[in-house]
């Protein structure tokens, strides 16, 4: 069963079902909720495409160069068409943390592929 989930077209769904539901969020209508501190909204941008990213990566190992275009390419998309919501505004700083969230994914990823690698070494 933990073979299935891990499956290469498993995953490629899931990273794709990601994506939707990240475009899907960021052009909902939003109400005026308060946040909990002051980046919060920064975070979360950071945190999505972070998680984006790693399993982006491991989706497509081969294609590492494209996945994290793509990524930071979805984020300016996300913050043009937010332009064209009523309730959304474009944020060049939303773009920035959705880049460090990618940038941060891909450390992530390495860390993982070495520990991972360490793990079969020991093995």
């Amino acid at each position: 069963m933990m073979c299935a989930l891990l499956s290469q077209p498993f995953i490629r769904a899931v990273f794709w079902s990601m994506c939707l539901t990240v475009l899907a969020g960021a052009l909902a209508p939003q109400a005026d909720a308060p946040q909990l501190f002051a980046l919060a909204d920064k975070v979360v941008h950071t945190v999505a495409f972070g998680a984006l990213a790693v399993v982006g990566l491991r989706a497509y190992p081969k294609h590492r160069v494209i996945v994290c275009l793509l990524l930071v390419i979805l984020g300016g998309l996300i913050e043009v068409f937010q332009g064209y919501t009523s309730s959304r505004s474009q944020e060049l700083a939303d773009f920035y943390a959705d880049i460090v969230g990618v940038v941060l994914g891909c450390f992530a990823y390495q860390l993982i592929l070495r520990f991972r690698r360490k793990k079969r070494k020991n093995a």
